[in-house]
């Protein structure tokens, strides 16, 4: 169990440093976002018309069991924009060591549930080459269940659900071998 804890623990700390290079100092932490005509006007225009944090989407669903709202909300649909925003009204500092604290947590948190698997597992995992194939496998399929579907469901950028799903799945196998070389067989 010692041995996953620390398993774990490394896995997360290879995931943190991982992300530091994808998101820091490769183009990919560019890639997938666009910016707008006027970001000030943008903003104000936020600040007004969604003055609560949380996730809105464009246009609004109707209520449930109006018919003319519904096929109002279809048509406005169907001519579009789209819009998913996630809004946060106070603002927050980037690189805040709050922000890496909490999204290294995240990490650990994770890879202390994989790592659990794995040793629920171990004695039907021999081999570092089958903990590794369960551990980066079920990180790529989480990945991809998490990341692929915004795209289809709710009309989010391709290329941003792709830079999130491969970031996501590099991660894992990262992970993925760490956990397999810690959490061994009794």
């Amino acid at each position: 169990m010692s041995r996953m804890l620390l398993g774990a623990f490394l896995a997360a700390l290879a995931m943190f440093f991982f992300g530091y290079i994808y998101w820091g100092m490769l183009p990919t932490g560019q890639m997938g976002f666009e910016r707008p005509a006027d970001e000030a006007a943008l903003t104000e225009a936020l600040r007004a018309h969604l003055p609560t944090d949380g996730a809105y989407y464009l246009p609004g669903p109707p209520p449930a069991g109006d018919a003319g709202a519904m096929e109002a909300w279809t048509a406005n649909h169907a001519a579009g924009p789209i819009a998913m925003i996630s809004v946060r009204t106070s603002g927050a500092t980037p690189m805040s060591p709050v922000l890496f604290a909490s999204g290294f947590v995240h990490m650990l948190i994770s890879c202390l549930i994989l790592g659990g698997l794995l040793f629920a597992m171990r004695d039907r995992l021999p081999t570092f080459a089958t903990r590794f194939a369960v551990a980066a496998i079920g990180g790529i399929a989480g990945a991809t269940y998490a990341h692929l579907g915004d795209p289809i469901w709710w009309y989010t950028a391709w290329d941003f659900g792709l830079l999130k799903w491969l970031y996501d799945s590099i991660s894992w196998v990262f992970a993925g071998a760490i956990l397999a070389r810690f959490v061994r067989s009794a």
